[in-house]
């Protein structure tokens, strides 16, 4: 069983089907589980927090533990150096383990995962660049006269 490390406790990160259709409930609205695990890049609050609270929540008891719970583990998570793109692969961890994909189909949106992140370095490396360089003198050219009606 997948778990990941928070602080000094590990959590398994196995949602129960109990509980399954309360964090669909928080995702952005008719969001489905596979657009989920990518969406944790742009959007890792309203994405991987759902995800986090499903995993927190005890298969044994009736009672639901606060959202609140989840916020927490995402801000300690931040806390420890995760980034947007890490947060895409914890969901994807979680839904593996929660039977959404097979391993197959973990290794596809993983592969996909890791190609968003390759274009966005590209991306931010280019922007880097481009902001460090110096800005070349521009010509004076003489001002275009207007043609006379003559």
């Amino acid at each position: 069983m997948k778990t990941l490390k928070v602080k000094d406790r590990e959590i398994n990160l196995r949602i129960y089907s109990r509980y399954i259709k309360m964090v669909q409930k928080e995702l952005p609205e008719d969001m489905p589980i596979a657009q989920a695990v990518i969406e944790a890049m742009s959007d890792p609050v309203g994405v991987a927090v759902p995800f986090l609270w499903g995993v927190i929540q005890d298969r044994n008891s009736d009672e639901v533990v606060p959202i609140d719970k989840a916020y927490e583990i995402y801000d300690d998570l931040v806390d420890e150096g995760k980034a947007p793109a890490d947060f895409s692969k914890i969901v994807l961890d979680i839904c593996q383990a929660s039977g959404f994909f097979d391993q197959s189909g973990y290794d596809a949106m993983l592969a996909y995962i890791d190609r968003i992140k390759t274009i966005q370095k590209n991306a931010a490396t280019g922007l880097v660049e481009k902001a460090l360089e110096k800005p070349k003198p521009k010509s004076k050219q003489k001002p275009k006269s207007k043609p006379s009606a003559n």
